[in-house]
């Protein structure tokens, strides 16, 4: 899927995204802040951040700032007028991360959703610029981009995965996965032999999976399993790995798990 907006419509679409879209991470690259877009981007982000959604802002650092302290005049005061705007996404519950030589202006949505152009996401102003966005749905581009631009070295988040966030497999040893397969399993109302029988899996293999013994499947036993249920498997980058597993370990139900394992692909 492939969108373009302008400055008069970008706002909106991109608040919904934050707001409604994303179930996992937000990465945000742009070069500055102001009070204004930051002011209304603050909604999307508190109710993104209240379902468990990680965001994560990088903004350009300007030269001089860890010198601010020492600074008087006009730069300290620019270098004020920054710090406040970053306490105030911290306060929200958002990361930031300022470095060197920022002027890309992009965001991307749980590695699937990929937004680029002119337009600067945390400062623009509606009435005084002429800018265009591009929305694309193409995990590869998305993925591509958080590379490219080293999003995934958020500061902060590398910090609350090395304290609390212990590397993982995002399914657990296969039991998160058996779960899910069970489930599906059980939904549509099939038995284990009708499973069985439907994806060419032996009957104890499936329950080996089910409950989450069988740590050697392979990748295409699982692929047979879901493509008879109707489902499919997502492969997430190792960055993503700590922001879906938070998501994950705090889904109210196994709905929610499954809508999270979409959003990532």
């Amino acid at each position: 899927m492939y969108a373009i907006y302008d400055q008069g419509d970008f706002g909106e679409e991109f608040q919904d995204d934050v707001s409604n879209e994303a179930q996992a991470f937000v990465m945000i690259l742009v070069p500055y802040l102001s009070p204004e877009g930051i002011d209304r981007m603050i909604p999307s982000f508190k109710a993104a951040i209240k379902r468990n959604v990680r965001i994560c802002v990088f903004a350009k650092k300007p030269i001089g700032w860890e010198n601010r302290h020492s600074l008087r005049g006009s730069d300290a005061e620019k270098f004020k007028r920054l710090e406040h705007l970053t306490n105030t996404l911290r306060s929200t519950g958002v990361h930031v991360t300022l470095r060197d030589y920022v002027h890309m202006k992009l965001a991307v949505i749980d590695g699937r959703i990929l937004w680029h152009g002119s337009l600067n996401i945390l400062s623009f102003n509606p009435n005084m610029s002429t800018e265009e966005m591009t929305r694309t749905e193409n995990v590869f581009e998305a993925i591509a981009a958080i590379g490219r631009q080293k999003l995934d070295r958020c500061q902060e988040c590398i910090a609350l995965k090395n304290h609390n966030l212990p590397d993982a497999n995002i399914i657990d040893g296969g039991k998160t996965l058996g779960r899910i397969i069970e489930h599906r399993r059980m939904t549509l109302g099939m038995t284990l032999e009708e499973l069985a029988d439907k994806s060419g899996v032996a009957k104890r293999t499936i329950m080996r999976i089910e409950d989450g013994d069988d740590h050697d499947a392979k990748l295409s036993t699982l692929f047979q399993l879901l493509n008879a249920l109707d489902s499919r498997m997502s492969v997430l980058p190792d960055f993503a790995v700590p922001f879906v597993k938070q998501f994950l370990e705090t889904a109210p139900d196994m709905q929610s798990l499954q809508r999270a394992i979409r959003a990532s692909g």
